[in-house]
């Protein structure tokens, strides 16, 4: 193994976390005693400045508040990330993604699907406090891509908790980003109910409801005004009943035809095994009787 091929695999390890920089350096200082390059050697002073780059990395200044690349690495591993480059510890570094964190993280639920995804929570400001506080509104379910887009739209835990005291708490994450995009708030819904706009409940065996608002009690302004209805039921839907009886009286149809083809070829499995037996034993009946006949022969004998 040459002396480049040695210092790349010191490097490596300084990306690993499995050495600190001093002790890399260390390593070349032993390196250069046995080859004894000269001082002017490329190879030397290209190694000795990717460690100048790496020093930060490995030991950043206790002030920053950063972890250690070896324990970041170690707290990635725990997320079930096993390759990390170098350039990866970078980008993550500078996105300030500690091992703290990602600890954390992990003991909430949250599971990040790779490098991106925990870069994602970094750059949305996705903190452990806002993921906690959500959890104890009853969202413990919830994956990256959607505590990004609640955080993006403002849905915070105590908007939720504010639906929550109204009684409203069976939203998932894509129907609390439509109320927040629609400017539909906990205030908003209060002063709907004070107006007597209260929560219509409907027989779920009924077929249509009506739902009556006495404008004279909402004291609206006069002008036009816009309102949206939300139900939630469980059930089964179909949207065309008669088209659904049709295309279930088809397959009901298609399922007798393939039933009485399957008896018909069974039908005629048989038939060909029988006639088949029965040419076998006239062939052998045949040869049975060609066997036992006995050969005349004659002659004719001159006088």
């Amino acid at each position: 193994m040459n002396g480049q091929k040695e210092r790349l695999m010191v490097l490596d390890m300084i990306a690993e976390g499995k050495i600190t920089a001093e002790e890399a350096e260390e390593l070349f200082k032993a390196m250069d005693a046995t080859e004894e390059p000269a001082s002017d050697s490329p190879e030397l002073v290209s190694s000795l400045s990717h460690l100048s780059q790496l020093s930060s990395l490995a030991n950043p200044p206790s002030m920053t508040g950063r972890s250690s690349s070896k324990d970041l690495i170690a707290a990635l591993k725990e997320a079930n990330i096993d390759q990390v480059t170098l350039s990866d510890v970078q980008e993550l570094q500078a996105h300030k993604l500690t091992a703290e964190y990602v600890r954390e993280m992990l003991a909430l639920g949250v599971e990040p699907d790779g490098l991106g995804e925990w870069i994602s929570l970094r750059i949305h400001n996705i903190t452990p406090r806002y993921v906690r506080e959500l959890r104890d509104m009853g969202m413990k379910s919830l994956d990256v891509d959607e505590l990004v887009e609640l955080n993006i739209h403002g849905v915070s835990a105590k908007y939720v908790s504010g639906l929550h005291e109204l009684g409203l708490k069976d939203f998932d994450a894509d129907q609390l980003v439509e109320l927040m995009n629609n400017d539909v708030s906990p205030k908003y819904i209060a002063e709907l109910h004070q107006a007597g706009v209260k929560e219509l409940e409907v027989d779920g065996k009924a077929t249509n409801a009506t739902l009556e608002i006495d404008l004279g009690k909402t004291k609206l302004p006069a002008g036009t005004h816009t309102f949206s209805l939300q139900a939630q039921t469980t059930g089964k839907y179909r949207n065309n009943p008669e088209g659904a009886d049709l295309a279930a009286a088809q397959v009901k149809e298609a399922e007798k035809l393939a039933a009485e083809a399957a008896a018909a070829a069974r039908k005629a499995g048989e038939e060909f095994e029988r006639m088949a037996k029965a040419s076998s034993e006239a062939e052998s009946a045949a040869q049975s009787a060609t066997a036992s006949t006995p050969i005349s022969r004659c002659f004719a004998i001159g006088g």
